[in-house]
């Protein structure tokens, strides 16, 4: 079929109209409007396809699947960071990533976190970067002093120490210790 067909008879009916008169001008601005779109139409794909992706598994020591880990890969190039996530399965996948030098790290609490450098990203490659956790040495400090107060399980008195400025504070001031009996 030809994609022309449907305008031809358009442009006879306009043709002949009386006032239609096809000029050198108007002839040269379409050729050059029809260049301008052929040209954006083969630009869009070729920006699409300078990108490149990682994915991988992230496991423990035991090869079990760590999920919820935080992935970060990072352009040597530029100093931009991306993030992700692992699922479930420990899985993740970085994309549209601009082709460069890349480190890929992990982290997650409990564990150590694991790098992995000198990934080089080619158009439209993708990269499988599998990182291996390990479990980190949980530190716990417990600690016992042993000036705490002294309590009496064996007598039921109560009392105290009651300093002088506590005595001049309360006592004197409301006028109780200046009476005589």
């Amino acid at each position: 079929m030809n994609a022309k067909r449907p305008l031809v008879p358009l442009l006879k009916r306009l043709q002949s109209h009386r006032h239609f008169r096809p000029s050198a001008v108007g002839r040269v601005l379409c050729r050059l409007v029809s260049l301008a779109l052929l040209a954006l139409a083969c630009l869009t794909p070729a920006r699409a396809q300078v990108s490149a992706s990682i994915t991988g598994i992230v496991c423990d020591a035991s090869a079990a699947p760590v999920p919820s880990a935080t992935i970060k890969a990072k352009n040597l190039e530029t100093g931009a960071v991306r993030t992700a996530v692992t699922d479930g399965s420990g899985r993740y996948l970085l994309l549209s990533l601009p082709v460069g030098e890349y480190e890929v790290s992990v982290s997650k609490s409990g564990f150590q976190d694991a790098m992995r450098t000198g990934i080089q990203l080619a158009v439209n490659q993708e990269a499988s970067v599998d990182l291996r956790l390990q479990v980190s040495a949980v530190k716990a400090e417990v600690t016992v002093r042993g000036d705490a107060p002294f309590v009496s399980t064996t007598t039921l008195d109560i009392s105290g120490l009651v300093g002088e400025r506590a005595i001049k504070k309360n006592y004197l001031s409301t006028g109780a210790a200046t009476t005589c009996s």
